[in-house]
């Protein structure tokens, strides 16, 4: 088997977080481009992918490609973690004055200082009475107005100081449907026509759920992540410095392999030091199972895969598939019956897994 010495790089994600891992960076040629042309053109984007298809990779490389631009004022957000969605605007707000307060410049005027006081003060709602006029068709707290006035005013002063138009990167917001579609959809007229741009990464399945309008409008760019070839696998893992015997095996399995689960099989592979006939024998029950399944239960079997686990009432995988609770129901249980899941229930649900035999040899 490999030496363990030579995969330390199968752990790292290229992640533009620090410029140790932008070597590992592999393909995406046309989604660059793609996202160039938009952010040049002063275009909202959205970056759609299955999870672990390298959204977040992507949108690091394209921000570091406008870090030093005199032009635009690029700002990374990363909202996992947010579940409050009246607490978007606050962090964009936050990111943006951390980020502002790197630059003395900017930062050190009384113009400035006196937004900062004003919004941290919570200031009354007269202040800004008549710009709260914007938000007559908006349904929302006060306070919530306010914040987003605020919004407006920093970008504002950000550009009068500097010459350069902020440009927002936000990744992670997809996990909350809810929250995508108030920041985007309620607020879209009001975004709109404030001073930045957007450009944001979004999972298929929650696009599945919220392109619709008024959001579907927001976005002037939808760029889908192409699915990765056979070739640009081999050339990830060349980088990464490992080869694994029948990796592509698996690869061909799978309707649509991410490549992070593609590392995460061959890390499996070389720690537990999976044998090539073991690995064989797995194929072979994979393929004999995938075989006898459709293609809608294999969508679904890709997407518990993706997802750890699932239940029937699992309203983000209805709306994604566009299938009713019940064919779900079907399907799980056929995915079930046939070896590829398991079953417990917990508490009112029934929760669906991963075969424990299958999760033991392919994570």
């Amino acid at each position: 088997m490999i030496n363990q010495e030579d995969i330390k790089l199968l752990n790292k994600r290229p992640v533009y977080s620090t410029y140790s891992d932008k070597d590992l960076f592999v393909n995406r040629t046309k989604e660059i481009e793609e996202l160039m042309f938009a952010i040049k053109n002063n275009y909202n984007s959205l970056i759609v992918g299955n999870n672990g298809e390298g959204k977040t990779s992507l949108l690091y490389k394209i921000f570091r490609e406008f870090e030093d631009s005199t032009i635009l004022f690029p700002i990374i957000t990363d909202m996992s973690g947010i579940n409050d969605k009246y607490s978007i605007v606050d962090q964009l707000i936050n990111d943006l004055l951390e980020k502002v307060s790197d630059n003395d410049s900017v930062w050190d005027d009384n113009e400035l200082g006196n937004i900062i006081s004003k919004y941290n003060s919570n200031i009354s709602l007269r202040y800004v009475n008549e710009e709260i006029r914007k938000f007559s068709y908006v349904e929302t707290s006060e306070s919530h107005k306010v914040k987003l006035i605020y919004l407006e005013k920093i970008l504002d002063h950000l550009e009068s100081k500097t010459g350069r138009k902020t440009l927002f990167f936000i990744d992670n917001l997809s996990n909350n449907p809810d929250e995508f579609f108030l920041t985007f959809g309620t607020y879209r007229d009001y975004l709109w026509n404030i001073n930045c741009q957007f450009c944001v990464t979004c999972s298929s399945l929650t696009f599945g759920i919220i392109n619709k309008p008024p959001l579907s409008s927001f976005f002037d760019r939808v760029i889908k992540m192409n699915p990765f070839t056979q070739a640009d696998f081999e050339k990830m893992f060349k980088k990464r410095g490992v080869i694994v015997p029948k990796l592509f095996q698996f690869i061909k399995i799978f309707n649509r392999l991410s490549p992070r689960f593609a590392i995460e099989i061959t890390q499996n592979i070389i720690f537990n030091e999976i044998s090539e006939v073991e690995i064989q024998k797995t194929i072979e029950i994979l393929q004999g199972k995938m075989q006898s399944i459709s293609d809608s239960e294999k969508n679904i079997f890709q997407y518990v895969l993706e997802t750890a686990s699932v239940s029937a009432s699992d309203e983000d995988l209805q709306k994604s598939f566009n299938i009713s609770r019940s064919r779900v129901v079907q399907i799980l249980k056929k995915l079930e019956e046939v070896g590829l899941l398991d079953s417990n229930k917990s508490q009112h649900k029934v929760i669906y897994s991963i075969n424990n035999q299958l999760k033991f040899n392919l994570l």
